[in-house]
């Protein structure tokens, strides 16, 4: 068991408790995302894949890259695009994983900070298009569970909404027009919804769980009629950067897979071409934005 113990763990892998608000491992290094100071560019795309990752560092420059990958799963591609220095960090999913990426990205960053994530999400309108880029020009609102809730009927809360960088967002959108080109589907700007759960909170019907779920869906058509898409962490993800004592400026966008009204999806082939389209234009975005 010692000799097991010696070859797992390395000793930059300790954790160090000086600071209980703050732990970090013995050699500097946070204690989730695995970063220092210097392991981190100013400008940072994120995404949950760690495969769709490793594809957009692949449009860095020269296909050149450092790659760091921490004990709980996050990975750091860090290069430059068209000589401006930019990190792609893939963070998995859910609130717990933009919470560890934004706060401790921010405390080993020096400077301001420009964060846009491209995720995947279901797009709420009927009318739009499953294989659109859904961008959160308009902010995200949070869907929790409410454990506590004393109506059992729709035991969920709906937080206020939390507003994007504008000057980001309206960059983003202008590049992404410029990448997609004709596409048929194009670019939806609107209000993006993010849920703690894949399943309760998203409206999706399981048998083996009493969710209460059903009027979810329709409830947020009905009190929030700019709500474009539904995914799980670019509200999170702006809740902090407006709650930042720092300068931290973000934005999302997210590839509608499915619309959750009509039920279309797009093929897994679609999502590929998609997601490089989408992800040069987040790129071009953080190359050129001034901070």
């Amino acid at each position: 068991l010692t000799d097991m113990l010696r070859r797992t763990h390395s000793s930059s892998d300790k954790v160090h408790f000086r600071n209980p608000d703050f732990p970090r491992l013995e050699d500097g290094r946070t204690l989730h995302l695995g970063a220092k100071e210097g392991d981190l560019a100013n400008r940072i795309l994120t995404v949950g894949d760690h495969k769709r990752a490793l594809r957009l560092a692949h449009q860095l420059d020269n296909f050149f890259f450092n790659e760091q990958v921490s004990m709980r799963g996050f990975r750091i591609y860090t290069g430059t695009f068209k000589g401006v220095p930019i990190s792609i960090v893939a963070i998995g999913m859910g609130f717990s994983m933009a919470d560890f990426f934004i706060r401790e990205a921010r405390h080993v960053i020096k400077g301001p900070m420009a964060v846009l994530r491209l995720g995947t999400c279901g797009a709420i309108p009927e009318s739009v298009a499953a294989g659109s880029i859904m961008v959160a020009s308009k902010g995200s609102l949070l869907i929790q569970n409410s454990w506590a809730e004393a109506d059992k009927s729709f035991p969920y809360t709906i937080s206020p909404v939390f507003p994007a960088d504008q000057k980001l967002a309206k960059s983003l959108v202008t590049n992404l027009v410029a990448q997609l080109g004709d596409d048929e589907h194009g670019v939806v700007e609107g209000l993006n919804c993010s849920a703690d759960s894949f399943y309760s909170s998203q409206g999706r019907d399981d048998p083996f769980f009493n969710d209460a779920n059903d009027t979810l869906i329709q409830k947020l058509k009905d009190c929030h009629p700019e709500a474009v898409s539904l995914e799980m962490e670019t509200g999170h993800m702006l809740a902090l950067a407006n709650r930042c004592t720092e300068p931290l400026l973000a934005c999302g966008a997210a590839i509608a897979i499915v619309n959750r009204t009509t039920g279309a999806v797009i093929s897994h082939k679609e999502l590929l071409l998609k997601e490089v389209k989408a992800g040069t234009a987040l790129l071009e975005t953080l190359a050129s934005f001034e901070m």
